[in-house]
C-alpha cells in the first residue's frame, strides 16, 4: 500500500506469454530500478535498461511478447502517465492518461494492445483499460471502498482476473451505568 509507505517488493520478475522471449528480473535501489534478462533455468543475463523511480511508488508489466515494459509511479496527481519502453532500443514514450489520477498498478492485455489500469483513492477505485494505439480509456468497473489490485488477463484474452481490497470498521457507543 504506496499510500501509507508500504514498499513495493523487490527484487520482482515477469515472464512473457512467448517461449522465445526472456523474462525480466527487477532489482532496485533508493533512486534506480534496473532491468536484467533472466532465464530461470541459467540465470542473471545482460542488463535490460535503468530507469529512475522511487521503488515504494513504482509498478510495472512486461509485455506478452516480452519486447516492451510499462512503467508508472503512485503520484496522487492530476493527469498521471505510464511510460512503455521498448527493450530494443530503450526509447521510452510516454502513455498520458488524461484526467486520471492515483494509479496503482496495471498488467498489459493478453493481445499486447492495451493495458488494464488500477487506480487507487481514499473513497474507492477504478478498473480501467488503456488502448495503446490511442490512449482511449475506458472504464470497466468502479468501486467505493474498495480497491482493484494486480489485474491479470488470461492467455487467450477472454478472463480477467483481478483482487479486490476492503477494509471494515465499526463503531460502537456504550453507555456507562
Amino acid at each position: 500500500d504506496t499510500q501509507k509507505g508500504a514498499a513495493r517488493s523487490f527484487p520482482d520478475f515477469r515472464c512473457p506469454s512467448s517461449a522465445t522471449a526472456s523474462c525480466i528480473l527487477a532489482e532496485a535501489d533508493q533512486e534506480e530500478i534496473s532491468f536484467t534478462f533472466f532465464d530461470p533455468m541459467h540465470g542473471r543475463g545482460s542488463e535490460a535498461v535503468r530507469v529512475r523511480g522511487q521503488p515504494a511508488r513504482f509498478f510495472w508489466d512486461l509485455s506478452p511478447d516480452g519486447l516492451q515494459l510499462a512503467y508508472g509511479e503512485f503520484k496522487s496527481e492530476e493527469n498521471d502517465s505510464i511510460t512503455i519502453l521498448k527493450l530494443k532500443d530503450s526509447k521510452p514514450q510516454p502513455l498520458p492518461l488524461s484526467g486520471q489520477s492515483n494509479l496503482s498498478s496495471h498488467s498489459w492485455a493478453a493481445g499486447g494492445r492495451g493495458l488494464f489500469v488500477t487506480t487507487k483513492r481514499r473513497e474507492g477505485s477504478d478498473l480501467l483499460h488503456v488502448r495503446l494505439i490511442d490512449g482511449h480509456i475506458t472504464v470497466l468497473r468502479e468501486e467505493k471502498g474498495r480497491v482493484f489490485l494486480s489485474p491479470r488477463p488470461s492467455p487467450d484474452g477472454r478472463f480477467l482476473a483481478y483482487a479486490i481490497r476492503t477494509t471494515d470498521s465499526n463503531v460502537w457507543l456504550l453507555e456507562a451505568k
